[in-house]
């Protein structure tokens, strides 16, 4: 799946969060957005499965533009592209199995032997498959996200978007994540957005990479264009204390 933002704006009252936003999420690549808090990066999130619609500018789904699509229109679209929420989003009243199938079951896509068959193979692909009976607020953060992404994937999209996956977690629990992130990419040719602070997720995970600042692309390109960089923002943000 190709996802091209072309010239995108957005406003909140007298808060201008997207200002000329333009950006290429090339199909099968990692591609992460990064900035501070406040740059915009779920907002453009939205955008991209069309929860929010631009003041101006476009979004471009595989070269359909969604940003005026109506709801009807654009549920097909969306039920090819993975949103994977910062803090996971599970429902608390149900079990890992139950919630990994949520998205199969409501729409009613197979009988209920082959959700259950296609529930047990996304857990046992994210090292989970003793956990379905497990209810949300028994796990770790980690293992909350990796079920979030069993859920993800039982609808086989054709892209995935992250939204801060290794927030709230430590230097390891960040690092499996990562790992899965990859292997996904790998395995399945998925086209990945992933808008994060996260400099090593940034730097370990993206094939290319896109600076926000106050609502504008300040910076764009590999990981090792990014290392090199001479803009003073994005140098800060690069080298600042982990723990500010």
């Amino acid at each position: 799946m190709h996802i091209q933002v072309q010239n995108l704006c957005k406003t909140f009252g007298a808060n201008r969060v997207l200002d000329g936003v333009t950006l290429d999420f090339a199909p099968g690549k990692i591609t992460v957005v990064l900035g501070g808090s406040g740059t915009g990066k779920s907002v453009l999130l939205k955008h991209l499965v069309g929860i929010l619609q631009p003041d101006s500018g476009t979004v471009l789904v595989d070269g359909r533009d969604i940003s005026q699509l109506k709801e009807r229109e654009l549920l097909p679209i969306r039920m090819r592209i993975g949103l994977l929420f910062q803090g996971g989003a599970l429902l608390n009243s149900l079990n890992v199995e139950q919630n990994v199938g949520l998205g199969l079951r409501e729409h009613g896509l197979y009988p209920e032997k082959e959700v259950r068959r296609i529930v047990q193979e996304k857990l046992t692909l994210m090292g989970l498959s003793d956990k379905g009976r497990e209810m949300p607020a028994n796990l770790s953060g980690g293992m909350r996200k990796r079920v979030a992404l069993a859920r993800t994937l039982t609808m086989n999209p054709e892209a995935i978007l992250y939204d801060e996956p290794t927030a709230g977690l430590d230097p390891p629990r960040s690092g499996r994540v990562d790992a899965l992130i990859r292997e996904m990419s790998e395995k399945t040719k998925v086209t990945s957005v992933l808008v994060t602070h996260d400099m090593v997720s940034a730097f370990g995970l993206a094939d290319y990479i896109y600076f926000l600042y106050r609502g504008k692309v300040i910076e764009a390109g590999t990981p090792d264009e990014f290392r090199q960089t001479k803009n003073e923002i994005v140098q800060r943000f690069i080298n600042r204390d982990p723990a500010g």
